[in-house]
C-alpha cells in the first residue's frame, strides 16, 4: 500500500484546523439575546427635497425623515418641530435601518408627554459597498455634509445642533465630516457609532488608506482643540459580529487617555448584556432603548438648540447609561455624620454573612453587620438600591452614622431589572474613627416597599488569598477545580495575557438548586470595556468560554472571573482549555495575514523556474519567509501593529511559533492547491483540446487565404490588449479573470498535447501550472473590485448593457490587470518558434 505524500497530509490537516477555526468564528457563539424593536404604526420614510445642484451631483443618493401616523402627515406638510437626529448607514446599508431608533424616540416622547420631540433623518447611499471600495467614502461624506447644511433650513434656524448615529462605515463618515472645509464643528457635539471600524480591517485600496490616515491625523491633532466639546461613544458587537472585530471599534488605541471618547462592547453595557451581530446592533431593543434614554437626558430647554452644551454633563450621561462602575472603586463618604432615622431596633449580625429577603409592604427596618478587620473586601448585593441606604457606624451602638455614596455595578439576574452589587474595599480608611480599629459596623436601612427586597452582605477573603489560574498551567494539565459552596460570591484571577488564549469554565449546579442558580461575570481591565456575563440557567452543567474580545495591555492586572451564587446551592467549577475557541481566536485575529504567506509560498514555488539548479531547499525557505515579512510590514494596517509585533496581542515566543505554524500551513495548503490544479488540468484537457482544435482548423483556413496579416498578428500582443480594454470599460478584475480562464485553457491544451504528441513535455505543463497558481492568487486578491462593479449594475437588461461599459474610477485593480495581461501574454507565447515568426515579419515588411 502506497502512502500519501506528506505535503498532502499536512495540507489536509491544515485545512481541517483552519475550517474548525472559521466555524468557531462564524457559528460557535452565544444565541442572539436581543429583543426585536417593533413599530406600533406603519413606518414611513418621507423624502426630503434637496437643492438641484446636490441632486445633479449625487443622483444616486437621497435624504429621508422617518415618521409614523400623525408625524408622517406633519412631515408631508413640511412641518419640522423636533431636534434633528441623523442616522448614517454603513456598508451596503439601507436608509430604512434608522426606523428602530426613530420609532423608539417617537414612542418615548409620546409616553413622557414631553413637548420636545426628535426628527430622525436617514441617508440613502443606494446600498453602496463603502467598506470594500474607498472611492465611495469621499462622495458619501460630501453628501452627508450637504444634508447637514440643508437640515437647519427646514427649521428656519441657521445654527441647529444635530446628533449623529453612524452604523458601520457610517460612523467613520461621521468623523470624516469634521475634515470638510464647509463643516461647522459646533453643530455636532455628540456622536454614537455602531460597529464602526475606527481602526481599518482591510485597506483595500489607496483611497481608503488615505481616508483613514487623514481622519486619524486630524482627530489626533484636534482632540483637545477643535473637538474639545465632542463626546463620541463607540459600540462593538462582541463575538457575534463576524464582520467587524471588537478591537477595530476601540477608540482608546487612537486617543489614549481621552475620556470623552468611550468604547465598549454591547456585552458590557448595563441592561443590554448581549452580543450583537453586525446588523442586529441597529435594531437590538436593549441597546436602542439605552441610546434613546441617553439622548433624552441630553435635552436642555434652557439652551437655544434644546440640547446640553456642557461637555461634562453629556459625558456623565453617557457613562450613566453605557458604563458600569468598577465595584471596588465606587464609594465615598459625605464627610458629615447623621443620627439614625427613627427606626425599630437595629438587628446586629456578628462577622457572619447577612442574608435578608423581606416581604411585600414589610415595615422599614435596619440591620447592622459587625465586620472583623482580618477580612478583605465586603461583598454587597441587592435587587433594590437607594441613595445613602448604607452607612458606617461611628460607634458600637450606631448612635451616629456616616452615609456612604455608592455607585453600584449592575449585573443581569433572573429578573428583568437585574441586581446591583458592590465591593467595599478597605472600608477602614473611610473615616478616622475606624482607622486602626479591629472591626467596623455597617448599617443597612431597608425601606417599606411593595416589592420583595433581597440583601446579601458577605465578607470576602483578602486579595492575597484570591485564587488565580494561568492558561499555561491549564494547558500543561494542572487541575483547576473549585467548590465555592455556601458562599454568595467567588472570584479568581485568570491569566489570559495573549489574544489567542481561551479557556472553558464548567459550572455544575447541585440538583436541589431549582431557581436563581447564579451568574458569572468575566471582566478585563483596560480602557476598552469588554465584560461578558453568563446566567447559570441549566440545572446541571453550565459551560461558557473565557477569551478576550480585543488585545489588552494588562501589565500587572489580570482578567477576573466573578461568580454570583446562591448560598443554598452546591457548585463545582472546573476549568479546561477551549481548543476550538483557541483555533477560532487565531482565525479571527490573524487570518487576515494569510494572503501574505500565500503570496510568499507561491513565489517560492516559482523559484525553480527562474533560479539556478542545485541551490539548497533551505535557501528557498529563507527567501519565502523574507518575502512574507516584507509583505506583512509594508502591506498591513500600521495602526494595528504600531508599537507591537506583527502578531498583535501575542508575546514574542508565541508570535514566532505562530509565524512557523502559518508558514507550514500555507506551504502545505499551496501544495495541496497545486495538486488540485493539476487534477483540474488533467480533467479538462480533453474537452478544451477538442474545442481548440476546431477553432485552430478554422484559423488555418483563414491563414491560407491571407498571406500577410498572420505574421504581423503573431508578434502583436492581442491578448494583453484585449485584457486591457476589458479592464478599462468594466473593471480590472474582469480582465484578470478573463486572462486566467484563457491561460487555464492554454495549460489544458498543452497537457493534452503532451499526451498525444511530443510537442509539449510534462515539465512544461508543470511549469505552466505553477504560473497558473500565481495567476489564481492574483485573481483572488483582486476580487473585491468585481463585487463593487457588479453591485453597481442595474437589474434590467437594457440598463445592464448601457452601464456595463462604465468602469470604476479609480480602479485599484486596473494596473494589476495590465501587468497580468502582459505577463500571461508572454507566458502563452512560450514554446513558439519566435525566430521563424520574426523572420516572417521581416518578409512582410
Amino acid at each position: 500500500m502506497r502512502y500519501l505524500p506528506l505535503k498532502l497530509v499536512l495540507g489536509a490537516v491544515s485545512l481541517g484546523l483552519f475550517a474548525l477555526g472559521l466555524w468557531d468564528v462564524l457559528a460557535n457563539f452565544e444565541p442572539n439575546l436581543c429583543q426585536m424593536t417593533y413599530m406600533f404604526e406603519y413606518p414611513n420614510y418621507v423624502p426630503i427635497e434637496m437643492d438641484e445642484s446636490v441632486v445633479k451631483r449625487f443622483p444616486q443618493y437621497g435624504l429621508y425623515v422617518y415618521g409614523e401616523g400623525a408625524r408622517t402627515a406633519a412631515y408631508e406638510r413640511k412641518v419640522y418641530s423636533g431636534i434633528p437626529v441623523l442616522f448614517i448607514p454603513g456598508n451596503a446599508g439601507s436608509y430604512r435601518q434608522g426606523r428602530s431608533i426613530g420609532s423608539v424616540l417617537l414612542r418615548m416622547s409620546e409616553k413622557r408627554q414631553n413637548s420636545v420631540k426628535f426628527d430622525v433623518f436617514t441617508i440613502d447611499f443606494n446600498e453602496e459597498l463603502a467598506a470594500l471600495y474607498g472611492g465611495f467614502l469621499s462622495s458619501q461624506t460630501d453628501f452627508v455634509l450637504k444634508c447637514l447644511l440643508h437640515i437647519p433650513s427646514l427649521y428656519g434656524r441657521p445654527h441647529q445642533k444635530e446628533i449623529l448615529i453612524g452604523h458601520s462605515v457610517g460612523g467613520l463618515i461621521a468623523r470624516g465630516l469634521f475634515l470638510k472645509p464647509g463643516f461647522d464643528t459646533s453643530t455636532v457635539n455628540t456622536i454614537f457609532t455602531l460597529s464602526t471600524p475606527h481602526q481599518p480591517i482591510l485597506l483595500v485600496d489607496a483611497e481608503m488608506e488615505e481616508f483613514y490616515a487623514d481622519i486619524d491625523d486630524y482627530w489626533s491633532r484636534s482632540a483637545n482643540s477643535t473637538l474639545k466639546d465632542v463626546v463620541m461613544v463607540s459600540f462593538a458587537g462582541g463575538h457575534r459580529d463576524v464582520l467587524v472585530r471588537s478591537d477595530r471599534s476601540d477608540l482608546s488605541g487612537l486617543f489614549a487617555g481621552n475620556e470623552r471618547f468611550l468604547s465598549m462592547t454591547t456585552t458590557s453595557i448595563p441592561a443590554v448584556w448581549a452580543s450583537t451581530d453586525h446588523l442586529c446592533i441597529v435594531w437590538c431593543k436593549q441597546l436602542t432603548l439605552a441610546v434613546a434614554k441617553a439622548i433624552f437626558e441630553m435635552l436642555d430647554g434652557k439652551t437655544k438648540t434644546g440640547l446640553v452644551e456642557d461637555v461634562d454633563r453629556r459625558l456623565e450621561t453617557a457613562r450613566k447609561y453605557f458604563v458600569n462602575p468598577k465595584p471596588d472603586q465606587n464609594f465615598t463618604a459625605d464627610g458629615t455624620t447623621e443620627k439614625p432615622r427613627d427606626l425599630a431596633d437595629i438587628r446586629f449580625e456578628n462577622s457572619g454573612p447577612l442574608r435578608l429577603n423581606t416581604k411585600k409592604y414589610q415595615p422599614a427596618s435596619a440591620h447592622a453587620l459587625v465586620v472583623d478587620g482580618s477580612v478583605g473586601d465586603i461583598f454587597i448585593r441587592s435587587n433594590h438600591w437607594r441613595p445613602k441606604w448604607i452607612s458606617l457606624c461611628l460607634d458600637a451602638s450606631c448612635s451616629g452614622r456616616l452615609p456612604l455614596n455608592i455607585s453600584p455595578t449592575r449585573v443581569p439576574w433572573f429578573s428583568e431589572n437585574g441586581q446591583f452589587y458592590t465591593l467595599l474595599s478597605d472600608p477602614w480608611k473611610i473615616h478616622p474613627s475606624s482607622s486602626g480599629s479591629s472591626r467596623i459596623v455597617l448599617l443597612f436601612e431597608l425601606p417599606k416597599s411593595e416589592d420583595v427586597i433581597t440583601l446579601q452582605v458577605e465578607p470576602t477573603p483578602t486579595k492575597e488569598s484570591i485564587p488565580s489560574i494561568s492558561f499555561w498551567e491549564v494547558l500543561l494539565g494542572v487541575t483547576q477545580r473549585f467548590q465555592p459552596t455556601g458562599s454568595s460570591y467567588f472570584r479568581l484571577h485568570v491569566d489570559l495575557q495573549e489574544i489567542w488564549h481561551a479557556l472553558h469554565v464548567d459550572v455544575t449546579v447541585s440538583d436541589q438548586c431549582k431557581t436563581n442558580r447564579g451568574m458569572a461575570r468575566f471582566t478585563v481591565p483596560g480602557p476598552f470595556r469588554q465584560d461578558t456575563y453568563k446566567l447559570l440557567q441549566h440545572q446541571r452543567l453550565n459551560r461558557f468560554p473565557l477569551k478576550l474580545q480585543a488585545p489588552a495591555k494588562l501589565g500587572d492586572s489580570f482578567p477576573q472571573l466573578e461568580l454570583f451564587l446562591n448560598a443554598e446551592c452546591a457548585y463545582d467549577v472546573t476549568i479546561t482549555v477551549a481548543w476550538l475557541d483557541v483555533l477560532g481566536q487565531v482565525a479571527r485575529f490573524y487570518a487576515v495575514q494569510l494572503p501574505a504567506f500565500f503570496a510568499a509560498v507561491v513565489v517560492m514555488h516559482l523559484l525553480p523556474l527562474y533560479c539556478q539548479e542545485g541551490r539548497s531547499l533551505l535557501l528557498d525557505h529563507v527567501l519565502v519567509n523574507v518575502v512574507a515579512g516584507v509583505v506583512l510590514l509594508f502591506n498591513r494596517n500600521f495602526a494595528e501593529v504600531s508599537g507591537d509585533d506583527i502578531f498583535a496581542g501575542s508575546s514574542i515566543p508565541s508570535a514566532v511559533a505562530m509565524w512557523a505554524a502559518f508558514y507550514l500551513t500555507t506551504y502545505s495548503m499551496v501544495s495541496l492547491f497545486e495538486t488540485a490544479l493539476l487534477a483540474m488540468v488533467a480533467l479538462y484537457s480533453f474537452p478544451i483540446h477538442w474545442i481548440a482544435r476546431r477553432f485552430v482548423s478554422r484559423l488555418q483556413s483563414m491563414q491560407r487565404r491571407t498571406s500577410t496579416w498572420p505574421a504581423r498578428v503573431s508578434i502583436f500582443p492581442l491578448f494583453a490588449v484585449f485584457v486591457t480594454v476589458l479592464s478599462y470599460v468594466t473593471c480590472g478584475e474582469n480582465g484578470i479573470l478573463l486572462a486566467l480562464l484563457l491561460y487555464f485553457a492554454k495549460v489544458c491544451y498543452n497537457k493534452r498535447n503532451s499526451v498525444i504528441s511530443l510537442s509539449t513535455t510534462t515539465s512544461e505543463v508543470v511549469e505552466n501550472t505553477k504560473i497558473l497558481l500565481l495567476a489564481v492568487l492574483v485573481t483572488m486578491l483582486n476580487v473585491i473590485p468585481t463585487l463593487v462593479w457588479t453591485k453597481r449594475l442595474p437589474s434590467g437588461l437594457p440598463g445592464l448593457i448601457r452601464s456595463s461599459y462604465s468602469g470604476l474610477d479609480p480602479d485599484p485593480s486596473f494596473t494589476v490587470s495590465i501587468v497580468v495581461g502582459i505577463v500571461l501574454d508572454f507566458a502563452m507565447r512560450k514554446g513558439t518558434n519566435r525566430r521563424a515568426t520574426l523572420t516572417r515579419f521581416r518578409c512582410v515588411r
